[in-house]
């Protein structure tokens, strides 16, 4: 897990100065770093969100594993069980998969929201 920290705030904020805007490269106002600190977090939330979908793409992957562990179980190393275990979570990975993507645009409005509430971004 990714945790806001000072290297993380300062990457943030260096993606946020434009280069002529007159900062020195370690004068950042501390108010800005205050502003940011939600930001970062709720970016590194909403990346945890992204990630999920590749990883059940991934697991989708598991049922022609566990099927082929199920059939190769005579031999030695390969279970039936293993390959059970496998074709289960198959089975589960393409409606886990279809409910991480339905919830994406959810979970940005979410994150956009809370660091919005959070003074982290002006709200007019």
């Amino acid at each position: 897990m990714i945790r806001p920290g000072a290297w993380t705030v300062w990457a943030f904020l260096s993606l946020l100065l434009p280069a002529g805007s007159g900062l020195a490269a370690g004068a950042v106002p501390a108010a800005a770093v205050v502003a940011a600190t939600p930001a970062v977090k709720e970016t590194t939330g909403l990346a945890k969100d992204v990630a999920a979908i590749p990883l059940d793409v991934i697991d989708v992957l598991r049922l022609p594993l566990g099927i082929v562990q199920v059939v190769a179980c005579p031999l030695p190393e390969v279970s039936a069980a293993d390959g059970c275990r496998n074709m289960g979570k198959g089975v589960v990975a393409p409606f886990a998969l279809v409910f991480d993507i339905l919830r994406l645009p959810y979970e940005v409005v979410n994150h956009a929201g809370n660091v919005a509430n959070s003074g982290g971004l002006p709200v007019k």
